[in-house]
């Protein structure tokens, strides 16, 4: 024989159920919330500890510094040149070393400052090597304690490490340039150094590129018999010539500074965070205090009880 439970009595079950689960959960926010405020000595206590810890931190933390600028990429001529290849001699072009692709020196600039083989020549050149491993460098003995590290790790430290940041606005076709050092004014060196850097090293590169490509050009046409030939040859050959004339003139070949780094203040650090670490600190003290004193009085009430 089968019961059958009618539903009135089966939903008021649940809700007896429900309401008790709710004066359970309640009950157990009251015991927290009164067990917190007997503990408000404690907790206050150590927040300050950690507050104090944090000040400490700010007190001794190397200040780091940023030098910021803003450039933008020089973009060559490239119109006069397509008219040239469209007379016919493109593939003659190719073999004077002269560009067909259009207009790449503005992202040649942006992608040898971020390429690894400048970053490591710029270390090398520069012999920061020490710099950026202090703690690796023998000072007084002036060589390395134990092995030396590699030159790929001082690239990887100098951009993963977060000592240089390159962020491209590809709206606006700007380029903000970062370097955070713990000296000011080694930082704003660095970065300038950089971006002249880059334009001496293409615009050397540019300038042997077309006096080369001259110089063959220049022998093509006196070989050459086809009058329209000739005139597409020197109509190249004043291309290039425009182009060696602005490499030569101009020292912002690739990068044009936009807003140049200026030297931070000794106060103008980004880090420590004082108010950051301070508050952090509180924070931290507060919370590991309120949850070592519920966990004393939990194991305090637990032995109160009886066997």
């Amino acid at each position: 024989m089968h019961l059958v439970v009618p539903k009135s009595t089966v939903g008021v079950v649940t809700t007896i159920e429900s309401n008790m689960n709710t004066h359970s959960d309640r009950a157990t926010v009251v015991r927290v919330l009164r067990t917190s405020w007997r503990a408000r000595s404690w907790i206050v206590s150590v927040a300050l500890l950690g507050a104090a810890l944090g000040t400490v931190v700010t007190v001794v933390s190397k200040r780091v510094y940023r030098a910021e600028a803003v450039v933008i990429p020089v973009s060559a001529r490239q119109g006069d040149r397509l008219d040239a290849l469209a007379g016919g001699v493109g593939q003659l072009a190719a073999l004077a070393g002269i560009n067909t692709q259009g207009d790449s020196s503005s992202r040649l600039g942006l992608a040898t400052l971020k390429g690894k083989e400048f970053t490591a020549s710029f270390i090398r050149d520069r012999g920061l090597m020490p710099v950026l491993f202090p703690s690796r460098w023998d000072g007084q003995m002036n060589r390395w304690k134990g092995s030396p590290p590699t030159l790929l790790q001082g690239v990887n430290l100098f951009d993963r490490g977060g000592i240089r940041k390159i962020i491209e606005d590809r709206h606006t076709g700007l380029v903000t340039v970062q370097i955070d050092w713990t000296d000011r004014i080694q930082a704003v060196d660095w970065l300038n150094s950089m971006v002249e850097r880059v334009n001496l090293n293409l615009r050397n590169t540019t300038i042997a590129e077309r006096r080369r490509s001259i110089q063959f050009l220049n022998a093509e046409a006196d070989r050459t018999q086809s009058v329209a030939v000739k005139e597409a040859i020197y109509k190249l050959i004043e291309t290039e010539m425009k182009d060696l004339a602005f490499a030569e003139t101009q020292e912002e070949y690739a990068l044009k500074f936009v807003d140049r780094p200026i030297t931070p203040e000794p106060r103008d650090f980004i880090w420590p965070r004082r108010a950051f670490l301070v508050c952090l600190g509180a924070f931290a003290g507060a919370l590991l205090g309120g949850i070592v004193y519920l966990g004393v009085e939990n194991v305090r009430q637990a032995r109160a009880q009886p066997a």
